[in-house]
């Protein structure tokens, strides 16, 4: 798992980037939660907390737990989470 986390999150590290500098747009939106709500589908998220991006990997039917930076154990309780890749290879965006 750590390995496939390492590449995802070169990847999206590498998107993040060219959008951040105005050379990408995504015209798709991907799925999206925030804290509190019900997780839609099983997989890999990540969001940007603090001027850092973080992963979690979330579980469908479970409640999103508020994010503990591991650093500063501030807690975060308004964070929205982008999927990045279902467990079950399915469609990433909202249709």
């Amino acid at each position: 798992m750590k390995n496939k986390l390492q590449k995802l999150l070169d990847e999206y590290q590498e998107n993040y980037n060219r959008f951040t500098y105005g050379h990408y747009l995504d015209p798709k939106v991907r799925i999206s939660i925030q804290t509190g709500q019900l997780c839609p589908h099983t997989g890999v998220y990540s969001a940007q907390i603090n001027g850092k991006i973080e992963y979690r990997e979330l579980i469908q039917g479970y409640k999103v737990e508020p994010f503990i930076d591991s650093e500063t154990q501030q807690v975060y309780n308004d964070v929205t989470w982008q999927l990045l890749r279902r467990e079950n290879g399915g469609n990433v965006y909202r249709n």
